[in-house]
């Protein structure tokens, strides 16, 4: 064992054990935070008819949709109802 009593072995052991257990532990919360903050946030309702009516008007308005446009989505909208 060269110059190395088994108590050197032992502490060189128990040093590496420990460092490769803090490093285990950065890993683990490092993979835990990027879950978290890629996770899907909770399904929010779909917006209600008079919300996509407005969106919609709005987006004649901007010149976005055309007349014909708008009233075909608009008819479409009504007869889901």
């Amino acid at each position: 064992m060269g110059g190395f009593s088994i108590w050197h072995w032992i502490i060189l052991l128990v040093a590496a054990g420990t460092a490769a257990a803090v490093v285990g532990l950065l890993v683990w919360l490092a993979v835990r935070a990027a879950g978290k903050a890629g996770a899907m946030p909770a399904a929010s309702p779909p917006p209600s008819t008079a919300a996509r009516l407005q969106e919609l008007a709005a987006l004649r308005s901007q010149g976005l949709v055309s007349d014909v446009e708008y009233e075909h989505k608009r008819a479409a909208l009504l007869r889901d109802l």
